[in-house]
C-alpha cells in the first residue's frame, strides 16, 4: 500500500510539473504564463518560473529580470523606491521564444506578419512610437484620463524581415 501511494503522490507531482511548463500562454494583455501584469511581484514570478538567469537592478525604479530558458524577461517597477526587485510591479514583460510561448490565440516568436493579420484582424503596424511602441499593436488600450488617455498597445508583437521576433505585454498608467 506505501508504493501504491508513493507512486500517487509521484504522478501527482509529475502532473504539476508538466502543467506549469510550456507552452505558456500570454493572455490579452493581463496575463503573461500565470505572472499578473501591472499586480505580480518578482516572488511571484520566482514561483512560477523557477530562479531566474539574471537580476538587473536599474536606479531609480526599475528592475530587469530575465528567464533564459523560457526566453521571458519582465520589467518590475517600483515608483516608492522601496526596492523594484523585491516589492516592484510587472510593468512590462518581453516573450522572446517560440518554443515556450504562445498567445491564447495562438501567436508565437517567428510567426510571419501574414499569421499576424489573420490572428488579429484588428492589429496595426505602428512605427511612429519609437522603439519600445513600433511593431503591431495586437490590441490598443488607451491610458487612463488623468494623463491623457493615451493611446498605447497591449500586447505588441515586434517584427522583423516579415516575422515576430518578440511578444510585449505592458501596462500603463493608472492600471
Amino acid at each position: 500500500m506505501n508504493a501504491l501511494s508513493a507512486a500517487a503522490v509521484a504522478a501527482g507531482l509529475a502532473a504539476a510539473a508538466t502543467a506549469a511548463g510550456p507552452p505558456y500562454i500570454v493572455q490579452g494583455d493581463r496575463v503573461v504564463g500565470g505572472v499578473l501584469v501591472a499586480r505580480s511581484t518578482p516572488a511571484d514570478a520566482r514561483a512560477r518560473f523557477g530562479p531566474p538567469s539574471t537580476t538587473r537592478a536599474v536606479p531609480p525604479y526599475s528592475c530587469v529580470v530575465h528567464w533564459a530558458r523560457i526566453g521571458l524577461t519582465i520589467n518590475f517597477l517600483d515608483l516608492a523606491r522601496r526596492g523594484a526587485c523585491t516589492r516592484g510591479i510587472a510593468a512590462v514583460a518581453t516573450v522572446a521564444s517560440r518554443a515556450s510561448w504562445r498567445t491564447a490565440v495562438g501567436l508565437r516568436v517567428g510567426d510571419s506578419v501574414a499569421r499576424v493579420a489573420k490572428l488579429y484582424p484588428r492589429a496595426r503596424l505602428r512605427r511612429d512610437q519609437g522603439r519600445a511602441w513600433s511593431g503591431y499593436w495586437l490590441i490598443t488600450r488607451r491610458t487612463c484620463t488623468e494623463v491623457g488617455a493615451v493611446p498605447y498597445p497591449g500586447p505588441l508583437a515586434r517584427v522583423r524581415t516579415g516575422r515576430v521576433t518578440a511578444i510585449v505585454v505592458q501596462t500603463a498608467a493608472c492600471e
